[in-house]
């Protein structure tokens, strides 16, 4: 099915506990399915599948509201996060233990197996537990963590998928007004490299190769489209339909942007990884473009930029002449980048000294890399409120704050982070 990037499936059991004396285990199967919600794939279509094979299924969803390799595999890490503990352990083993009777019994019918040991479970060759990888970007980091859990004494393999995966979209021709606007919406975006993301419209950045940056909103970009003479009798007609469509966060229809938060794209084909302070060559591929994103910094040609951080280095060295000072003050600078990935209750950045000297220039730093919409920014306003934190705000920058600014109490509340209630009209 198109999307899925990988899946584990596990044996498992339930035991009925209708009567006092007559308990039955039930075997069953657990899959544990990661993919892209689309047309093709979804909570319907993968229950239709099991269906399909006569198997009676519960489903649970577990939606992903962050976006990158990295995320969703700490969603998989929470729901598998007990593993090394001594209750878990068992659970595995008796469970393998169980379909291994099975397996043997139906082998063998003359003679009952009536127990077996894990060694004799081992020579079977059957894992209890099976991870099924679809996309090579998890290949790595899922073969590693498979690894890990075998140290543990886990039962787990790890495979790719058999299956030939078939992501292109069906080609079907729209018959509908609306279906044909959308064909034209699709083809205008690949060819001008403009990208969709949660209601907003991004375009390759200058001179870039993967990175994306905010351009405009889906209004003003529909409002941009049908000025122009040959695409008005394609567009307009359906512009309502068109709008309320691509506004949605959870737009399928057409391909949404992922940004990978954990990479800037620099000049020579590189990037700098966040999460190991390092420039990396572009793990990018062709195919990936315009689906996946690195970050990169707003309104400057990338080709002329440096990697050797130029005046901003400067400034941080004359401004901590000690190492260690320095390594600490990049440390939080870091930080602040690490969008959404942060632990609550962890000490924020801020910097203190005498006026004019360059505490304020270091900002543009955050107004370059996330874009200005995305910076709850309390500067000339002298005034602060909870309702300037939007659902897309990625960094909060407060220039000389003050107690009358924003509260000791209040300012707990905004920079620990975690979950902020407010009250909206």
């Amino acid at each position: 099915m198109a999307g899925i990037d990988y899946f584990v499936s596990c044996v498992t059991g339930t035991q009925s506990h209708s009567s006092k004396t007559n308990k039955t285990i039930r075997p069953g199967v657990a899959y544990f399915i990661s993919y892209i919600n689309n047309t093709e794939t979804n909570e319907e279509k993968i229950f239709k599948k099991f269906h399909d094979i006569e198997l009676d299924c519960y489903m649970t969803t577990i939606k992903n509201k962050l976006d990158g390799v990295e995320a969703t595999l700490n969603l998989l890490k929470q729901v598998v996060k007990d593993h090394n503990s001594a209750f878990a352990k068992n659970m595995v083993l008796k469970s393998l233990e169980h379909c291994s009777l099975l397996y043997l019994n139906r082998q063998t019918e003359n003679t009952p197996v009536t127990n077996v040991d894990i060694e004799a479970i081992k020579k079977l060759n059957k894992m209890p537990c099976r991870m099924v990888i679809v996309n090579e970007v998890y290949r790595a980091p899922l073969e590693l963590a498979c690894s890990n859990l075998r140290k543990d004494g886990m039962f787990i393999d790890c495979t790719t998928s058999t299956l030939k995966v078939n992501s292109a979209p069906l080609n079907i021709e729209p018959t509908t007004g609306i279906g044909k606007s959308l064909k034209v919406m699709k083809a205008i975006l690949k060819r001008m490299d403009h990208g969709l993301f949660r209601g907003e419209i991004y375009r390759l950045a200058p001179k870039g190769q993967y990175a994306y940056i905010y351009m405009c909103s889906v209004d003003c970009y529909l409002q941009q489209l049908i000025s122009i003479g040959a695409l008005q009798d394609e567009l307009i007609i359906n512009l309502n339909g068109l709008k309320n469509i691509l506004i949605h966060h959870d737009c399928c229809v057409i391909p949404q942007l992922k940004f990978n938060y954990d990479l800037i794209e620099v000049p020579g084909g590189k990037c700098f990884k966040l999460s190991s302070r390092n420039f990396i060559s572009s793990p990018f591929t062709a195919s990936q473009k315009g689906f996946v994103s690195p970050r990169c910094f707003h309104d400057y040609t990338i080709e002329n930029a440096g990697i050797d951080g130029g005046p901003f280095a400067t400034s941080i060295v004359n401004s901590f002449p000690e190492t260690f000072d320095r390594i600490n003050f990049l440390n939080k600078l870091y930080q602040v980048c690490l969008y959404k990935q942060l632990p609550i209750k962890t000490k924020k950045l801020v910097a203190c000294g005498p006026s004019d000297s360059g505490k304020t220039s270091w900002a543009q730093l955050f107004f370059g890399l996330f874009g200005e919409h995305k910076v709850a920014s309390i500067a000339k306003e002298k005034a602060f409120a909870l309702s300037m934190i939007q659902e897309t705000t990625e960094v909060i920058f407060i220039d000389e704050w003050s107690d009358d600014l924003l509260k000791a109490d209040v300012a707990k509340t905004v920079l620990q982070g975690g979950l902020t209630v407010q009250s909206r009209k």
